[in-house]
């Protein structure tokens, strides 16, 4: 992983990234990968929001299951949105 000052060299110099969208299973590669996100939205200044797809939960409403995932692997004091949305997940990451 590219972290600090590095990480910001990793982006075309024209380019600004105000909003990093990190979609996630739940499972330990996803923990992962939130992690790198977090690492990065934060070196960037950009927000952060975690979108997890669940056939089963009403749209646009917190997953207990994600916020406590998102506290576990991130911290509970971190600024990101959480949100559950029903549906396939191609198209609710798309939409």
């Amino acid at each position: 992983m590219v972290r600090g000052p590095e990480a910001k060299r990793h982006v075309a110099a024209d380019a600004i990234i105000r909003h990093v969208l990190c979609p996630v299973d739940l499972s330990a590669a996803a923990a992962k990968a939130l992690r790198y996100a977090a690492t990065l939205s934060s070196e960037l200044g950009a927000k952060l929001t975690v979108l997890s797809v669940d056939t089963e939960r009403p749209r646009d409403v917190e997953s207990p299951d994600l916020t406590a995932f998102v506290a576990a692997t991130v911290g509970p004091a971190a600024d990101v949105h959480a949100i559950q949305r029903q549906g396939e997940a191609i198209n609710e990451i798309l939409h």
